[in-house]
Formats: C-alpha cells, structure tokens, sequence
C-alpha cells in the first residue's frame, strides 16, 4: 500500500476509534445510572451485549493501530 494510502487508512481507523470510544463511554455511563434500571431486563441484558462488543471492537482497532503505526515507523526509517 503507497504511504500516503496507508497513512490515510490509519487517520480514519484512528478517528473511528475516537467516534466508538465516545460511544462506549456514553453507553458505560447509562448502564451505571438509575434510568438503566427502569429498562425491561431484555433491553438491559442486550445493552450489556452491545457494551462487551464495542469493548471487543475498541480491542480489535487498537491492535490495528499498533501494526500500522509499526509499519508506517518502518516505512520512515527505510526512507531516510
């Protein structure tokens, strides 16, 4: 993948980790107030699902991160 490519596909990988990590900590802050307790079980079990999910996800993202800012540290060394 050309560089600046690569770049690109890390700057979006990053602002989506971003968007999730906002999301994630909203939906974390819900399930720790008084309203989450007033919902059906069902909608608080399937939140509880959605949360582990986008914990799994923000997990999975990271370690995408952590390759690709390797890799674009390796494609900089070898230019110099």
């Amino acid at each position: 993948m050309a560089k600046n490519n690569f770049k690109e596909t890390y700057d979006r990988v990053v602002e989506e980790t971003k968007a999730l990590r906002e999301k994630y900590n909203k939906l974390d802050k819900f399930i720790h107030s008084d309203k989450f307790f007033k919902l059906e079980e069902i909608d608080r079990n399937d939140l509880a699902i959605q949360k582990d999910a986008m914990s799994i996800y923000l997990t999975v993202l990271g370690r995408r991160m952590e390759r690709m800012k390797d890799e674009l540290n390796l494609e900089t060394k070898l230019k110099k």
